[in-house]
Order: structure tokens, then C-alpha cells, then sequence
């Protein structure tokens, strides 16, 4: 049996709630990361939104202004350039908010891609992501071309 006792914040006061549960030792998780303060850019939710599966970490360098992302090179080539593309646009759209870049490596350290400010515009390298984007042909378009 496992108590898990809800405290006021800062642990002031006197508990807000108390469970008790039948949990089975082995779905407990032996290892959860929770941040000891906020980190600017705040990831947290995004990753789990846009990056599950594919996210195995990340760090980031405040003296670089740029936020190091591992991803699993599995999930990262298997993705299609619209996937890969959307990934990086999003996490990009977060972390340019205040002024940070993304580099995207594999668990190497590989370097994958980036979305950083140059020149006061934001740009995504290498331009393709290392997939092939989709190009539609005059077929697709047209049901008159054999």
C-alpha cells in the first residue's frame, strides 16, 4: 500500500489531500526528471506533445543561447520531411521566444539540424533535413497525362 500525500505549496500548511492506492511495484518509474526551477525556454509540455518517441533529451547552453536536442536516430529517419519539418518549426517557435536556437543531434552528438537566427531571420538547416521533400509531378495534377 503506497500514501501519497498532497501538501500545501511549499509544504506550508496542512495536506490538501491524502490517497491511498494498491500500486504493483514494478509499473512504479525508477527514474523522473522534474526541474528544481523553471528553465527558460520551458520544453516540458512541447516535447511530450510533438517529440514523443523521438526526444531522448536535452540541454541547454545559455551561453550559446541555443537549446541541444537529442533525438533517437530511429524515429529521425524514419519521419518524412513534413514530421521532420514540423518538429523542428514548432520547438523553434518556443525556444526563438526568448532568443534561443535549436540544434538537433542524434545520441553521437551527430549533428542532424538546426533552427537558428542569422541575419535577424530564422532558418532551418540543411534545407531539406536530410529526407526528400515531396514534389509533386504534372501526373499528380493532371488525370490527361499518361
Amino acid at each position: 500500500m503506497i500514501t501519497l500525500t498532497i501538501a500545501a505549496l511549499a509544504g506550508l500548511g496542512s495536506p490538501i489531500a491524502s490517497v491511498q492506492a494498491q500500486v504493483d511495484p514494478q509499473e512504479i518509474p525508477t527514474e523522473i526528471t522534474i526541474p528544481l526551477q523553471l528553465e527558460v525556454p520551458s520544453l516540458y509540455w512541447h516535447i511530450e506533445e510533438y517529440g514523443e518517441g523521438l526526444i531522448a533529451g536535452w540541454i541547454i547552453d545559455p551561453d550559446e543561447r541555443v537549446v541541444k536536442i537529442t533525438v533517437d536516430p530511429a524515429v529521425w529517419f524514419a519521419a518524412d520531411y513534413i514530421q521532420r519539418y514540423e518538429l523542428l518549426q514548432e520547438l523553434g517557435l518556443i525556444t526563438g521566444d526568448d532568443d534561443y536556437g535549436i540544434l538537433l543531434q542524434d545520441d553521437d552528438q551527430t549533428f542532424l539540424a538546426t533552427y537558428i537566427q542569422k541575419d535577424g531571420k530564422w532558418e532551418i538547416t540543411p534545407t531539406y533535413l536530410g529526407a526528400t521533400p515531396f514534389r509533386p509531378t504534372r501526373r499528380f495534377f493532371s488525370p490527361f497525362t499518361p
